[in-house]
């Protein structure tokens, strides 16, 4: 195979790879939320660790909702959080949730 083939091959190879990761879809496991912004995911999840009931409970509903058994798509798979598109029924919402709810 000369090198302008090579290059190709691997050009496609890597575009498939970078397709496939793009249009992950699941089943969130577990209780995990789903926010409308990162920060507020960041103080959700601070609220969670600190036990602070008083503002997880304003959080949800305004903010943030829980996602468990909903259906999604990744949209951008971070380190930490991951953006994802969470389906109920035709509609759809837009949600940052921590990367491990969609594993």
């Amino acid at each position: 195979m000369n090198a302008k083939m090579l290059a190709i091959t691997a050009f496609t190879s890597l575009m498939g790879i970078a397709s496939a990761s793009h249009a992950q879809t699941g089943t969130v496991r577990g209780n995990y939320v789903g926010c409308i912004t990162e920060e507020a995911l960041d103080q959700a999840t601070q609220a969670a660790v600190k036990k602070d009931e008083r503002l997880f409970n304003s959080l949800m509903g305004k903010q943030c909702i829980p996602i468990s058994g909903q259906q999604f798509s990744i949209l951008d798979r971070g380190f930490i959080r991951s953006k994802i598109r969470v389906y109920v029924g035709n509609n759809h919402i837009d949600l940052y949730t921590p990367s491990e709810a969609t594993h």
